[in-house]
């Protein structure tokens, strides 16, 4: 799915995929804290952050040479094609 639309905050853009994945677990973690307890919210918080490390780095894995030549390409990564 391609990105059409861009949100500028401060100084940073993003794509209105990445602010609604950012809503997304910001609003499940507290709903979470909010009608089970914080263990839960605590637990789906770790996962969630994993789950972000392992998107952002897997670009090493899958094209290690590439990383090698642009460093900061693990930031820009978007998961690809």
């Amino acid at each position: 799915m391609p990105v059409t639309e861009w949100y500028t905050i401060r100084g940073v853009t993003l794509p209105t995929s990445w602010v609604s994945a950012l809503i997304a677990f910001t609003l499940t973690g507290f709903i979470l804290w909010w009608r089970y307890s914080r263990k839960k919210a605590s637990v789906y918080a770790d996962h969630a952050i994993f789950f972000i490390l392992i998107w952002k780095f897997s670009v090493i894995v899958t094209d290690l040479s590439l990383v090698i030549k642009q460093p900061l390409i693990i930031l820009f990564f978007n998961g690809g094609t």
